[in-house]
């Protein structure tokens, strides 16, 4: 008995991706309103629902190429043919000469058919490539420019909280807003990158899944740069953590110490009343 999977997993649907980028766009818009990293995912948001559509357009067969290669294909066969039929006939040619320039006229009519039946062919595939490479370097740009958002923004300066300079950029953030921005950085690449990869579900020319494959690195790459920072960060936060803990503890201590202290006090003079009574009797 086969077992049918569930064909929904196993492409990748643009329409999932278009959802996912609006709800981020949601998240980040509500943690960071008019922030550059809001903008960002608003557009990619559209080149997400452009790349459904390209992607779909690309899926699809050229017509118009395909009858006019089906057409050549047919003229080949055709005139090689008429060549067959005409063979006896180019007996009756009076010499050799002549004979020799029928016979290189029906092969370089063959060769050049032949060699625009190859052109046509392969014209589909080219321009459906030039359209997919075009938009995965649209993706690439948008990936580097991820990356410049949270270039400045470096664990070690903000955690050190140094003293600025006329040229330093704007640090408003607290370190979990930072954990934050850089998570969101990482879903933004993820995302670009899962946008490349729809562009072959149906589409699979080498160059072209080369190219996905550069996007792919290239996110995966930015990303782990990013993780490193992420790693800062909730060493920071474990730390300021402890510390607290640690600033609890020491309070409660001392909170039992000075209870214990006035238990103390309340012995010895529970103690010292009877002595008192004793030395009036």
């Amino acid at each position: 008995m086969m077992i049918k999977g569930n064909p929904s997993f196993r492409e990748i649907r643009s329409e999932e991706i278009i959802k996912t980028v609006q709800s981020l766009e949601n998240r980040i818009e509500e943690r960071f309103p008019d922030s550059g990293l809001s903008k960002i995912t608003s557009d990619l948001a559209e080149v997400a629902e452009d790349a459904a559509m390209r992607s779909e357009k690309i899926g699809r067969p050229n017509i118009a190429i395909r009858i006019s290669s089906w057409g050549l294909a047919v003229g080949i066969s055709i005139l090689i043919i008429w060549l067959l039929l005409h063979i006896p006939s180019l007996k009756k040619i009076p010499n050799a000469i002549d004979l020799i320039q029928a016979i290189e006229a029906g092969l370089a009519s063959i060769v050049f058919i032949g060699a625009s039946l190859i052109f046509l062919i392969s014209l589909e595939t080219r321009l459906k490539r030039k359209q997919a490479i075009k938009a995965i370097h649209e993706l690439l740009s948008m990936a580097h420019i991820v990356d410049m958002h949270q270039l400045t923004k470096h664990p070690e300066v903000h955690l050190a909280d140094l003293e600025r300079t006329p040229s330093s950029p704007v640090r408003t953030y607290s370190t979990v807003e930072l954990n934050r921005y850089f998570n969101y950085c990482i879903e933004l690449l993820s995302l670009i990158s899962k946008i490349g990869y729809a562009y072959v579900n149906r589409f699979t020319d080498a160059p072209t899944l080369n190219s996905v494959d550069q996007l792919g690195t290239l996110c995966h790459n930015l990303s782990t740069k990013i993780w490193q920072k992420i790693a800062l960060v909730n060493n920071h936060l474990e730390d300021e953590a402890e510390s607290k803990e640690e600033k609890e503890n020491l309070d409660e201590l001392k909170e039992n110490i000075s209870e214990l202290k006035e238990d103390i006090t309340e012995i010895k003079e529970d103690i010292s009343e009877p002595k008192k009574e004793d030395l009036d009797e």
